[in-house]
């Protein structure tokens, strides 16, 4: 006799429609989940971003005020060249030329930067403290500074002379002629950047052979820009021995240089 007993139907799965009351609070939840989930991630990304990206724009920005930095004070070392063309040496650093007041080489080279016409206006026969020459002061001349420099006057200079009784730039009157660096013209240093200035750059001063020691080995590890008596330039880094440096600023001591101190032309 065969079972008549009923199979009971297996209960169906009923999906919540999305408009009911449980399918909405289920889609607020998943909305605001998804909100929460954006919100975390775009926070991290404020975060994140500038924090990975932040090295790399330091680092652009660093060697594009070096590079304005050598730029600048490559002009200022051609126009030392075109002054000597014209006269037949080297400036003087501070010292007086011709019966004119002591002035600084940076006025003297004026007419081989562009800028002639405030060259003209200048009174080379007073001071450059003297009322005539009031014109120059707070004047910005962007040659003579580095991005690098400390100082935001405009008339500061970031371009100094090393001077001393054996440099390519003096103050006792004598004429240097590029036959008197025995050296040779490019393993003989004449101008260094010095970011700490705070001298404008009509007003005769620069540095001292030790003071520019110094301001080189104190420097940061890119180095500081130095102007050779050729013109040319050379990143010099704080590494360097004194004796080196001194072997550098001097113009006739007869020292051997190492060639990683010395301009590349390959720049």
């Amino acid at each position: 006799m065969e079972s008549t007993a009923e199979i009971e139907p297996s209960p169906q799965k009923v999906d919540t429609p999305i408009n009911s009351p449980n399918g909405s609070s289920k889609k607020v939840i998943y909305i605001v989940g998804c909100s929460v989930g954006l919100i975390v991630l775009l926070g991290l990304c404020c975060v994140l971003v500038p924090a990975l990206t932040l090295p790399a724009v330091q680092q652009m920005r660093a060697a594009a005020q070096r590079t304005v930095a050598a730029g600048n004070g490559r002009q200022l070392g051609l126009a030392i060249q075109d002054y000597y063309e014209t006269h037949g040496k080297f400036p003087s650093a501070s010292g007086a030329e011709g019966g004119s007041e002591m002035q600084s080489w940076r006025v003297r080279i004026l007419p081989y930067i562009m800028q002639d016409a405030v060259y003209q206006e200048y009174d080379m026969g007073q001071s450059y403290d003297h009322s005539s020459n009031s014109i120059v002061k707070g004047l910005y001349i962007p040659t003579f500074q580095s991005p690098r420099g400390e100082s935001t006057l405009d008339d500061t200079t970031h371009f100094v002379a090393v001077v001393g009784p054996n440099t390519v730039l003096t103050t006792d009157g004598k004429k240097i002629q590029r036959s008197d660096i025995k050296d040779g013209l490019t393993k003989t240093i004449m101008l260094i950047e010095y970011r700490e200035s705070t001298l404008p750059w009509y007003q005769p001063g620069d540095v001292s052979v030790d003071e520019a020691i110094d301001i080189i080995q104190n420097a940061d590890s890119s180095g500081t820009v130095a102007i050779f008596a050729d013109g040319s330039y050379s990143m010099i880094p704080p590494s360097i021995s004194e004796k080196d440096l001194r072997a550098l600023f001097t113009r006739n001591g007869g020292e051997t240089i190492s060639e990683e101190y010395l301009p590349s032309y390959d720049e």
